[in-house]
């Protein structure tokens, strides 16, 4: 990445929740928007799926990444959940022509680190 990362993408994919539902996580996200210092914000779709995705704007992206990745990458319920239906990404100033792929559903898509 060419500058520092700061622009965090959690995208979910409801129609892969095994045990939640798509007002779950939009009531996840909602809490996010209320409880953390980051800008926080969610949007939703359908392209070829419906989705949710979550969007957190950090000027500290390491502390930001250890908290999305305690809270959606963790063993709990929640976390399971999240785990198995999204996809995660952080963006530079770049956009998307600088990013790193955090976390996929799928284990056999290829990860970068997060320094």
């Amino acid at each position: 990445m060419s500058a520092p990362a700061k622009t965090f993408l959690i995208h979910v994919q409801p129609d892969q929740l095994l045990a939640l539902d798509e007002l779950d996580i939009l009531n996840v996200a909602k809490r996010l928007e209320l409880e953390w210092v980051e800008e926080c914000s969610a949007t939703m779709g359908d392209d070829d799926g419906r989705y949710i995705n979550i969007h957190i704007h950090s000027n500290s992206p390491a502390e930001t990444w250890a908290r999305i990745a305690d809270l959606f990458l963790g063993t709990d319920f929640l976390s399971t959940e999240i785990r198995i239906s999204s996809i995660v990404t952080v963006t530079g100033d770049a956009g998307w022509d600088d990013y790193l792929l955090l976390h996929h559903f799928d284990p056999s898509e290829e990860l970068d680190q997060y320094a």
